[in-house]
């Protein structure tokens, strides 16, 4: 998404092919952000034989991913406004997608665990970078 994207407040409103374009590509984020913490439970039966955990364990996976996102996602939105939305969505992309793919190299529980809570850290830009783009980018219909 390149910077020009974002609109300033009274500038004439994008074309709506444009818009259609920023819709999908923030929808596809934010897919992402729910792909990656859906997929887990899936793999719960595998991982349970692997690390010798219960499911209660695992479960605290999926907990500690989503907390880690509930309970930043106000300091973000204030970084958000700070340094932009931009900027702060490709830091978080990038920061949840190397949690992830890093919970591939490791065989440690906690090492799994907190791997899943700076991902879930990552995933918690979603929201203030989104309806900041959404918002200055799309018109209202």
């Amino acid at each position: 998404m390149s910077a020009s994207v974002i609109q300033t407040a009274g500038a004439p409103p994008l074309p709506l092919a444009r818009q259609y374009r920023v819709i999908g590509l923030v929808s596809t984020g934010h897919f992402t952000s729910h792909l990656y913490v859906l997929s887990l439970p899936p793999l719960f039966p595998f991982m349970k034989a692997d690390l010798g955990v219960s499911y209660a364990a695992l479960g605290l996976l999926v907990t500690l991913y989503l907390v880690a996102s509930a309970t930043v996602q106000v300091p973000v939105g204030m970084l958000v406004d700070r340094i932009g939305a931009r900027n702060v969505l490709v830091a978080g992309l990038l920061i949840m997608g190397t949690g992830v793919a890093a919970t591939g190299l490791v065989s440690s529980y906690w090492a799994i665990a907190a791997l899943f809570l700076c991902a879930g850290m990552g995933n918690s830009v979603f929201h203030p970078s989104d309806f900041v783009i959404l918002s200055a980018s799309v018109e209202e219909g």
